[in-house]
């Protein structure tokens, strides 16, 4: 596993890369390396299993891609190899581009969390999770940006819950519709 590590002084600090107990595409195609780097092409949702568990309280995602429209993006936790549908998803966010001033987007009972849009021209984001693995409540927090064309740009801010307290091993990333293509990372903050 690759370690950074944010002090020498303290050797048990930093990120640890998470390898994915095994991976599911909804269509197209998607694999992972040895060090847990993933990559997927065509594909209609993939989803991680086996990346949440008792050794971390917290967990950063990044992804970066395109896809084949500019569409919503969003994402359902798991277990045991089956997403969470349930009403218990909400989130709070703010969104600017280049274009317009901050507008504001707020749901509750859904049921995904959103993550923002994907672009044919490229995005990229990442999500903190917290307790994603405990009975606790499990909460979110996204930094996410897409351009959609040359002189396009948008930047998301969103802070999201979960709230029911069951626990979760895995996670669903999907396109509202079409398919996304790139490549992800999950790393597990060291206690």
């Amino acid at each position: 596993m690759a370690v950074s590590r944010f002090n020498p002084d303290y050797p048990d600090a930093g990120l640890v890369q998470i390898v994915p107990t095994s991976i599911v595409v909804g269509s197209g195609s998607g694999s992972t390396n040895g060090n847990g780097t993933i990559t997927f092409s065509g594909a209609s949702s993939i989803s991680l299993n086996g990346i949440f568990n008792a050794t971390y309280n917290f967990y950063k995602l990044v992804i970066a891609g395109t896809s084949s429209g500019d569409v919503g993006f969003s994402g359902r936790y798991r277990v045991a190899g089956v997403d969470e549908t349930g009403s218990n998803y909400s989130m709070t966010g703010v969104y600017t581009n280049n274009a317009a001033g901050p507008s504001r987007t707020n749901s509750a009972g859904a049921t995904a969390t959103e993550i923002g849009t994907l672009g044919a021209n490229g995005f990229g984001c990442e999500v903190t999770f917290f307790n994603p693995f405990s009975t606790s409540h499990k909460k979110t927090y996204i930094s996410h940006s897409f351009a959609n064309y040359a002189s396009d740009r948008d930047n998301r801010m969103i802070g999201g819950q979960y709230n029911a307290t069951n626990s979760y091993d895995g996670i669903t990333l999907y396109p509202s519709s079409g398919t996304f293509t790139g490549s992800l990372q999950v790393y597990g903050y060291r206690n």
